[in-house]
C-alpha cells in the first residue's frame, strides 16, 4: 500500500501541491484520509519522496513526518527557485537522477 501511495506522491510536479484529498482520489487503491496521511508521515527517505507537498484541502500544510515548519520551509524553498528561475523544470527529467526511485523499492528500502 505505501509503494502505491509514494508513486503517486513522485508524480506531483516540483513547486505543486496536492490535497489529501486530491491524492486519495488519485489512488488505485481505495483508503482512508487517516490512513494516507499515516503513509506519508511514516516516509523514510523524505528527500527523494516529496511527501512534504500534500497538504490540507483549507490550504493549511498539514501534518508532517518530521516537522512542520521544515515542510513550509520546503514548500517555500520550491516556489522561491521557480520565482526566481533557479530550477528550470522543464529540463529536469527523471534521468536526471543518480538514484532510481524503483531500485530502492525493489531493494527493500521501503
Amino acid at each position: 500500500m505505501e509503494k502505491i501511495v509514494y508513486f503517486e506522491v513522485l508524480d506531483i510536479p516540483y513547486g505543486e501541491t496536492l490535497t489529501y484529498k486530491q491524492l486519495q482520489n488519485q489512488l488505485s487503491v481505495k483508503m482512508s484520509i487517516q490512513a494516507l496521511v499515516g503513509i506519508l508521515n511514516r516516509c523514510p527517505i523524505l528527500y527523494l519522496i516529496p511527501v512534504h507537498r500534500v497538504i490540507r484541502s483549507d490550504g493549511k500544510i498539514g501534518s508532517f513526518c518530521y516537522d512542520v515548519d521544515l515542510k513550509k520551509e520546503l514548500l517555500d524553498l520550491e516556489k522561491r527557485n521557480l520565482e526566481n528561475k533557479q530550477i528550470d523544470v522543464e529540463q529536469l527529467e527523471e534521468n536526471d537522477f543518480s538514484i532510481s526511485i524503483g531500485d530502492i523499492f525493489n531493494k527493500g528500502a521501503l
